[in-house]
């Protein structure tokens, strides 16, 4: 029978897990994902022994009948525990191919969204030792890499918080057990018995008997798991990991401890190559907030390549090693995995691949684009973009129009110039004065004529005329950028930058410091979902049963 888990422990856990911030009311709060099912729940419960000021984030996927009811129970438990907490309901997430890896990237949007919302830096997350070890099964069934081996880190960033996962030495039995003493009860979710799920007969692989495995790691035929047919695509009990047939204490190990240790022993090693990674990075690589790696004249090693790829291409998962290799061995010109690599001026540079790019999306304060960019705009601009219900913009009565980000903000501006084209223009014309080329000037500055294109707005440096701010959207810059908006940089390397464009016209390039008048101040930061050079916590963290290094099942 398995451990429960002292209050105590998690609370020595955490400590090694920080720093955290003071427990005060006054800052923002530690929050944690709570499903309602007995991993988190218990997360939840041993975090309120460890400080009050917490925010439990409880999911409402929507995809079941019962979903919103058990969110509801869920929220009503954590308040009965003392743990406040907020509700997060998915709207847009629909069923088809796909869906539990679409699922789970809508709660982790929504759970980070919130998170900045609240200003929260850090994330618990309860995911526990059986989690890694089929995480780990998963990975080296799949052919994975060293740093995928290592499954899941206890610490990993992600959106510029920090997703920490301080049950990753305890098992599931545990977690249900700490809670069935508590005496409080848990959601049990249907789907984690779902054996159309790769997870979830992964599970019934690994609580198969080593002693019920063929010399080739294949189960026998009157040992098969029950339930599994051909079209359940069944899992084979996994085979003994060499060298980890026992625990550091001579006690034999199951099958999901063996995947287990196997998962804290490559941990180890990554850290130690993420160290080394960290350090070769700061000697060859300069990553630039327009989202694009400069690599030097030769290109860096296999291991470090393939993290640029994966944080320049926006990806979560980096592209399999053997690809990125086979690019290091025989450098070219050539696309991977999102990103694409050139030549330019006598050195390599990743930088986005155009066809792979996300399409535009509304633009709003914090408004993540391409999985790769958040937008932050002006406090007046949040105001207009964001604000109450306004009036028709194109009410009969302009003292009733919502005003334009210009009006809300033209106060701040210097009266003796505007900033257009990344420099400060002169004052405009005097109002109503008929520039050329279908420009002319107003009350709040020079804007183009509605029928005016982007080309001729950038080529003059001046704003695009606009009613109210409906229709502002961030997508990417596009080609067609003339030379001086560039600043140096090619066309195919600017094409991919965000820009921001209101009813179909360009309006600002962030990162290029170009901004039509009246549009001054938004800023689109590089922030890919994962870092490039690590931040993480992964591996043996203790070495004494007693402290769960290898959980007992």
């Amino acid at each position: 029978m398995a451990h429960s888990v002292p209050p105590a422990w998690f609370v020595a856990r955490m400590a090694e897990l920080g720093p955290f911030g003071p427990d005060d009311p006054a800052l923002p709060p530690v929050a944690l994902a709570v499903s309602g099912g007995g991993d988190s729940l218990c997360l939840a419960w041993l975090a309120r022994h460890w400080r009050t000021n917490l925010r439990a984030l409880v999911v409402d996927h929507g995809l079941r009948a019962d979903s919103a009811q058990e969110a509801r129970l869920t929220f009503d438990r954590l308040t009965h525990m003392g743990v406040p907490a907020r509700v997060l309901t998915l709207t847009d997430l629909a069923r088809g191919a796909g869906m539990a890896a679409r699922a789970r990237q809508a709660r982790y949007r929504v759970l980070l969204d919130a998170c900045r919302a609240e200003g929260c830096v850090n994330l618990l997350l309860g995911h526990q030792a059986d989690d890694q070890a089929e995480t780990a099964f998963m990975r080296r069934r799949a052919g994975s890499g060293p740093d995928g081996l290592a499954a899941m880190g206890w610490v990993t960033i992600r959106g510029g918080v920090r997703l920490v996962r301080p049950l990753l030495g305890v098992s599931r039995l545990a977690l249900r057990n700490t809670l069935r003493e508590a005496g409080l009860a848990w959601v049990d979710d249907p789907s984690n018995e779902d054996r159309r799920a790769e997870r979830v007969r992964v599970r019934h692989a690994l609580a198969a008997s080593p002693a019920h495995l063929s010399p080739s790691g294949l189960p026998d035929e009157q040992h098969k798991p029950p339930g599994l047919t051909p079209d359940t695509h069944p899992v084979a009990p996994a085979a003994p990991v060499a060298g980890l047939a026992a625990s550091p204490g001579g006690t034999a190990l199951s099958a999901r401890g063996q995947y287990w240790v196997l998962a804290m022993q490559a941990g180890t090693r990554r850290m130690a190559r993420e160290t080394a990674r960290a350090q070769a990075f700061a000697r060859q690589v300069a990553l630039l907030p327009h989202g694009w790696a400069r690599l030097g004249a030769v290109l860096p090693c296999p291991d470090l390549m393939q993290v640029l790829v994966r944080c320049v291409g926006g990806l979560d998962y980096p592209p399999p090693l053997s690809s990125v290799a086979s690019l290091c061995a025989h450098p070219r010109e050539a696309t991977l995995a999102g990103a694409r690599l050139v030549r330019w001026r006598d050195e390599w540079v990743l930088i986005r691949e155009q066809a792979d790019i996300a399409p535009p999306v509304a633009a709003h304060d914090r408004a993540m684009w391409d999985n790769r960019f958040r937008l932050v705009l002006p406090p007046a601009w949040n105001t207009a973009l964001l604000g109450e219900t306004r009036p028709d913009p194109m009410s009969a009565d302009p003292a009733s129009r919502d005003p334009a980000p210009s009006d809300l903000i033209s106060h701040a501006l210097p009266s003796s110039g505007r900033v257009a084209s990344g420099r400060v223009s002169a004052s405009p014309a005097p109002a109503g004065q008929a520039l050329s080329n279908g420009v002319s000037s107003g009350p709040n500055g020079v804007f183009c004529n509605s029928g005016g294109s982007d080309a001729s707005c950038l080529s003059h440096g001046v704003g695009v005329c606009r009613e109210s701010v409906d229709g502002l959207t961030v997508g990417a810059a596009g080609f067609g950028l003339p030379r001086a908006v560039r600043a140096g940089w090619p066309a195919a390397f600017c094409a991919t930058l965000p820009a921001l464009r209101w009813r179909g016209k360009l309006v600002s390039i962030p990162a290029l410091g170009w901004e039509q008048a009246g549009w001054e101040g938004a800023s689109a930061l590089f922030c890919p979902s994962m870092a490039a050079t690590g931040g993480g916590l992964y591996g043996c963290r203790e070495s004494a049963p007693a402290h769960y290094v290898c959980p007992a099942y």
